[in-house]
């Protein structure tokens, strides 16, 4: 009677909760996602800094403004001194320009792609992870309508089995195999339920929204393109790209070690200065004045120095060195593209399988379905007859529902493999099939 009531609350929270619940679909669900997730959040942020840092441009003149108040013939130990104060206002610009600052362009140029493409990947990331959870959240309530189904068909056959052993219709085996299988359901319901609860914390924390509710629908599986489609996708994927772009930054740093290590550089300096000086009244030993005076002044400063590193060229110096570290570095990142278009290769070609076998079992677990379905009318009919034995029925009910429940696994892993397929390339789901 405790359990009877305890089901019967849950399910009132369950219900009350769907009626005040908004009901989102998988787009919905991916747009919050888009606008509340803590990952895309920090990287958004990540992106900004990134690209707020390479748009600077190094060869801005330098601006500053000055002022200073000096003391005039200050004396200590005279008191008949009177000290002048002379304060002085000035403004300066200048600026120095390098071979190598031109370089820098590119150098930032880069590392734009970098941040955009790192961010990108996080994006698709997570939106095939909403898409998963979301359906994995549809998949596993729709499991929990099929033990909650299961669940009542074991309780109205145990009740019956029990009004039929009080009526001595029915054998105590009967009456105990009876409460083993509502046991059984009781328990696979149970599990549903949590099931649920873990599901929908899961997509809850990816979207930042926990008082949602789904549709309660799997999309309909489609078959993939072909297995050359789908691979001539790799070389355009994020990482991919993402892998040639940290080639061409280290090409490029060793081309900026070159430039400040290897080849002469060329410096043109050049700075202006502005100011007003002004003397007020003073009494020294020296001299005096009963009056202000002030003096402007304007000074200007161009300067152009060459310089060759010749440090490159000492066996075992730095400079030397880390020529050939930059040099190691392309190659290295040259052989971790290929590195990454072999690992593209290999997911892309078990995902794919992952994928066409997941649709090929729906197809199988259907008409399995199917016939458990069949076998079940046949054996409730030859129970009803005395034909078969209470256990039969119960050990063909449970297949049935078992069948019902790997069915929607399949589907789950048909999406679960697909997602992971379009991660693996960037793209959206969709793009990979037919």
């Amino acid at each position: 009677m405790k359990r009877k009531s305890t089901i019967a609350f849950l399910l009132m929270i369950f219900i009350s909760a769907t009626l005040f619940a908004s009901t989102i679909s998988v787009e919905e669900a991916i747009e919050l996602a888009r606008k509340n997730n803590k990952q895309l959040q920090v990287e958004r942020i990540n992106l900004e800094n990134s690209i707020r840092s390479a748009s600077t441009i190094s060869y801005l003149p330098s601006l500053s403004v000055s002022s200073t108040a000096t003391l005039k013939d200050a004396s200590i130990i005279d008191s008949t001194y009177t000290t002048g104060i002379s304060p002085t206002i000035g403004a300066t610009v200048s600026m120095s320009i390098s071979n190598t600052d031109f370089l820098t362009h590119y150098t930032n140029k880069l590392t734009k792609q970098s941040a955009y493409n790192s961010y990108e990947q996080t994006v698709v990331s997570i939106e095939n992870s909403v898409r998963t959870a979301y359906y994995n959240l549809v998949s596993v309530i729709l499991a929990v309508e099929r033990a909650e189904s299961n669940l009542s068909d074991n309780k109205r056959s145990y009740e019956e089995v029990e009004k039929r052993y009080e009526g001595g219709k029915a054998s105590s085996l009967e009456l105990a195999q009876a409460e083993l299988a509502l046991y059984d359901a009781n328990l696979s319901y149970d599990y549903a339920l949590t099931t649920e609860k873990n599901a929908r914390t899961t997509l809850g924390y990816l979207i930042g929204e926990h008082d949602f509710e789904v549709e309660r629908t799997l999309p309909e599986e489609r078959e993939l393109k072909s297995i050359d489609e789908i691979k001539g996708l790799i070389t355009s994927s994020l990482s991919y790209q993402g892998a040639l772009i940290s080639v061409s930054q280290a090409e490029d740093k060793e081309k900026n070690l070159k430039a400040s290590t290897v080849y002469p550089k060329v410096t043109v300096s050049a700075s202006y200065k502005i100011g007003n000086a002004v003397t007020g009244p003073y009494k020294t030993a020296k001299a005096s004045s009963d009056s202000w005076s002030d003096s402007y002044y304007d000074n200007a400063n161009v300067s152009v120095g060459v310089s060759l590193p010749l440090d490159h060229l000492l066996p075992h110096s730095t400079a030397k060195a880390n020529l050939q570290n930059a040099n190691s570095n392309v190659t290295k990142a040259e052989i971790s593209a290929e590195k990454t278009l072999d690992s593209l290769n290999e997911s892309v070609e078990k995902s794919y399988r992952s994928v066409v076998t997941a649709f090929d079992n729906i197809t199988k677990y259907e008409k399995y379905l199917d016939v458990a379905n069949k076998k079940l009318a046949l054996t409730e009919a030859a129970y009803e007859g005395g034909k078969s034995t209470y256990k039969d029925l119960t050990d063909v009910k449970s297949d049935r529902f078992e069948a019902e429940i790997a069915l929607l696994d399949q589907r789950l892993t048909y999406i679960t493999a697909l997602s992971s397929l379009a991660t693996t390339l960037g793209v959206e789901a969709e793009i990979l099939l037919k």
